[in-house]
């Protein structure tokens, strides 16, 4: 199955859907470990650097995005690219990327927007760029990240014995250099772009969702974010089958 576009295109939308799903994402590990989401966003490591160097930089790269000229644009994502060990932007990405921001922010807003408006060139690469310019709504959705939310939604869905919301939750996979989709996952690079933008924008929300259940289940002060719940997957694509 193929992930399906939702009217109206919202999160509140997504959340009415698929809400619950996190919610019992969240209980499942908790009732195997009660302390898996702390546990294992401590565990997070980028190039040496624990969860909460992580964040000071996301919020540093956020500032940046967001006080930075039209001329100084490029130069920032590249400079957010350069941390995440990728190539700079190329041609396509520049003559997309304003609009894809631009496009981003209406669909924050729950406003009307073009799907089609929203680059996917490297997936993996241009949502380091999506998630900098808005910590709030958006990840990095790369092979890492892709797998370990895939690995929490297959989790969920062998405990109940069927796939529930799977129109939602069958994310594809963008190829990264080394790994592999969760089985009976998709590859992005076998889907199409409409996908791509679904599978990011999906796996955002699902991040949203878990962080905003957190906060209130959890209730122990920590302030969960949707990049928070983007580390723990991205921790997690690595461990699997480790």
């Amino acid at each position: 199955m193929a992930l399906e576009s939702i009217w109206p295109f919202t999160y509140r939308a997504f959340n009415a859907e698929a809400g619950e799903t996190a919610r019992a994402i969240i209980n499942y590990f908790r009732n195997n470990e009660p302390n898996f989401w702390q546990a294992t966003l401590r565990r997070y490591s980028f190039r040496g650097s624990g969860y909460q160097q992580g964040e000071e930089v996301r919020l540093e790269f956020n500032e940046k995005l967001s006080t930075c000229t039209d001329g100084e644009l490029f130069d920032v994502a590249n400079e957010i690219l350069e941390w995440g060990g990728m190539d700079s932007l190329n041609s396509a990405m520049k003559q997309e990327l304003k609009r894809s921001l631009a496009c981003l922010n209406l669909l924050a807003k729950e406003e009307t927007m073009d799907l089609n408006e929203l680059c996917v060139e490297r997936l993996a690469s241009i949502t380091k760029i999506y998630e900098m310019w808005d910590l709030d709504n958006w990840v990095i959705y790369d092979s890492y990240c892709a797998r370990g939310l895939q690995w929490l939604i297959s989790g969920l869905w062998q405990s109940l014995g069927y796939r529930t919301n799977e129109r939602l939750l069958k994310l594809p996979w963008p190829p990264g250099r080394v790994g592999s989709p969760v089985a009976d996952f998709p590859r992005a690079a076998d889907t199409s772009p409409k996908q791509k933008r679904l599978g990011f924008i999906y796996g955002s929300w699902l991040c949203k969702a878990i962080a905003d259940r957190l906060m209130v289940i959890e209730n122990n002060g920590f302030h969960w974010r949707p990049f928070h719940i983007e580390m723990i997957a991205f921790q997690l694509g690595h461990e699997i089958g480790q």
